[in-house]
């Protein structure tokens, strides 16, 4: 059975630290639509089977870092629509 996923689009303002970290298999994360303003440092970092992860239309003034080292599966990166101002050119470093 699939882990249940995180709704879109619920005014959701936080993500608990550790909260993803035992979802090693995940392949799509849809996080669009809320009121994320950051991510927790290294949340992301075991999701290394992602293939698409959807932040777009939130409150992200910042990029999680390391999306590349990591997330190596990484196909789909949706950020539109956040606070964004600049992307560190690492979130797009791959091993």
């Amino acid at each position: 059975p699939r882990p249940p996923r995180p709704p879109a689009g619920n005014c959701i303002d936080s993500v608990p630290p550790g909260s993803l970290c035992g979802l090693t298999s995940l392949t799509d994360l849809t996080l669009a639509g809320n009121r994320l303003a950051r991510l927790p440092p290294g949340e992301l970092a075991p999701l290394v089977r992602l293939r698409k992860l959807a932040l777009n239309g939130n409150r992200l003034a910042e990029c999680p870092g390391g999306l590349g080292k990591h997330m190596t599966a990484l196909l789909e990166l949706m950020l539109q629509g956040n606070r964004l101002e600049q992307v560190d050119p690492t979130v797009f470093d791959c091993p």
